[in-house]
């Protein structure tokens, strides 16, 4: 069982303390303080079939009226949760996906899975008018995938809150299924920034865009990677007419066991770019996909 008690999150001056007891002899089980903030939490076992109490106090033994608190028992179930992963955490940058018309959009997506294992499928579903995705399935082992949004040319510039699903791909396990979760930190205060109000929002904001000045294509390489080798990406800019800005070329995921230089910048009026991949001793086998 799960044993949540929620008071300094709903407001209230209490500091909880939860034990667990058997009620034949008074025995102590399990105990929780501070897992959630000030908030207590914990995961219990239960050893037999039988009577239990559990014992909420506060901290500092103190009471009163508005002492207020809600505890929550509930079985312990698999669970998957979405998000893109923060670049910081006192803001929404890069927290949401935008796409130009008639061009691509790259993001990584971080997978939480609770009380569960296995593969996992991006579900190309519930998206804007005119947008698709592409993503590979992924692999037990990760916890990341890089996942491409495209907008066709003709695709409505328009925005939205999008229910963005994955799904474990393994047909020998019951069907688990979750969606996108974002966390927006509203107030903070002392000690070290701590969050007094933040907002949930299970849904990923999405929009298309007004079409960019150009395009990127990585060359698709004519020979593996292989173990303890480099290879060197040939990225290609087409750019529209007019534009011959630099740019910056950022490569957020790399092939477990393989490692790079970093960002690559394109010099203005420059239509190529060379990004140098490393893979070591014991990179993972595979097809991966490059964003």
């Amino acid at each position: 069982w799960e044993i949540e008690c929620y008071a300094r999150r709903v407001g209230s001056p209490v500091d909880p303390v939860v034990n667990v007891y058997r009620a034949t002899d008074k025995a102590g089980l399990a105990g929780s303080d501070d897992a959630r903030g000030q908030d207590s939490y914990m995961r219990w076992q239960v050893p037999e079939d039988g009577e239990y109490f559990i014992r909420v106090a506060d901290h500092l033994n103190l009471g009163g009226p508005t002492y207020v608190y809600r505890i929550e028992l509930t079985p312990v179930t698999p669970s998957l949760k979405l998000g893109i992963p923060r670049i910081d955490r006192y803001s929404q940058t890069r927290q949401t996906v935008v796409v130009p018309q008639g061009n691509r959009y790259g993001t990584l997506i971080l997978a939480t899975r609770i009380d569960f294992g296995g593969p996992l499928e991006i579900l190309p579903q519930n998206l804007l008018p005119g947008v698709k995705l592409f993503a590979q399935p992924m692999h037990p082992s990760l916890t990341l995938v890089p996942v491409v949004f495209e907008a066709a040319a003709d695709a409505p510039v328009a925005g939205g809150l999008v229910d963005f699903r994955a799904k474990l791909a393994d047909p020998q396990q019951p069907p688990i299924e979750g969606g996108f979760e974002n966390v927006a930190d509203f107030v903070l205060g002392e000690p070290n920034n701590a969050v007094y109000i933040t907002g949930v929002v299970q849904k990923l904001a999405m929009s298309v865009a007004d079409p960019v000045p150009y395009h990127i294509e990585i060359v698709q390489p004519k020979a593996p990677l292989v173990r303890g080798g480099t290879m060197n990406l040939k990225v290609l800019v087409k750019r529209d007419a007019g534009f011959d800005g630099p740019l910056t070329l950022q490569f957020p995921f790399n092939p477990p066991g393989v490692s790079s230089r970093g960002a690559v910048n394109v010099d203005k009026g420059q239509n190529e770019g060379v990004y140098q991949l490393n893979a070591n001793g014991d990179a993972m086998f595979g097809k991966w996909p490059m964003i």
